[in-house]
């Protein structure tokens, strides 16, 4: 079988026009470096070492600097002791309520407690990985919490950079929330954590004229690689 000019051109062809491919981007951190969180401060999750007896929560709020789909959160969690986060625990993102609340949950999940390793030790970051991928909007408020049952004892380090966004304490599992800043009235030190997103790369803008006309090339060269390959009707 002949292989047409033409049909190799087409291949070749395809072959050089620019890939439209996706990236991961950070679109949140309040993360330091050496280290980068403080191995020292913490808000407490849970309630083994809080007497109320009631179940603590945390969350802390953040805008995208652009608009992604939500890929992975990494969060500076630990357990207070060894032996103090034996059952699992949550990790919400959450869209904002519209009253500087968490609202409505984007996506949740599960980690378990054993899987921490104790605050003394300043153990790496919590890297959970989305497999919902909602959008985060560019400018809007997101919420990320943790919550934990009372018979776990989780810190959520503190952030070294500054970081005075909004933050929210809760005594009863997340129910209900106190949140206030810590620039503008009492309220705890925001946690520390960082958020990626995936985007569509767009090509270069000098590559845009020849994807668009190498793709209409494209289409006209199979057009009519089909028509000469059609059966011919014999010769009277």
């Amino acid at each position: 079988m002949t292989t047409r000019p033409y049909t190799a051109f087409v291949f070749a062809l395809a072959l050089s026009l620019p890939a439209i491919s996706s990236a991961d981007t950070p679109v949140f951190s309040n993360l330091g470096t050496s280290p980068v969180y403080d191995p020292a401060g913490f808000n407490f999750v849970g309630n083994a070492q809080d007497s109320t007896g009631n179940p603590n929560a945390q969350a802390d709020t953040f805008a995208p600097n652009i608009t992604a789909q939500f890929s992975s959160v990494s969060l500076a969690l630990s357990c207070f002791d060894v032996g103090d986060c034996p059952d699992s625990f949550n990790v919400i993102l959450s869209a904002d309520d519209g009253t500087d609340q968490p609202g409505a949950a984007l996506e949740s999940f599960v980690v378990a407690g054993t899987s921490l390793d104790v605050v003394s030790n300043t153990p790496p970051l919590t890297v959970l990985t989305s497999t919902l991928n909602p959008t985060l909007t560019s400018g809007t408020q997101y919420w990320i919490s943790v919550t934990a049952p009372i018979t776990d004892s989780i810190a959520w380090n503190w952030n070294f950079t500054g970081d005075s966004s909004d933050q929210g304490t809760s005594t009863d599992g997340g129910a209900t929330w106190f949140v206030s800043n810590p620039v503008t009235g009492f309220g705890l030190t925001p946690s520390a954590y960082a958020v990626t997103g995936t985007i569509s790369a767009t090509p270069e803008p000098g590559t845009l004229p020849l994807l668009f006309a190498g793709s209409a090339l494209l289409a006209l060269l199979i057009a009519f690689n089909k028509r000469g390959s059609a059966p011919q009707k014999p010769r009277r």
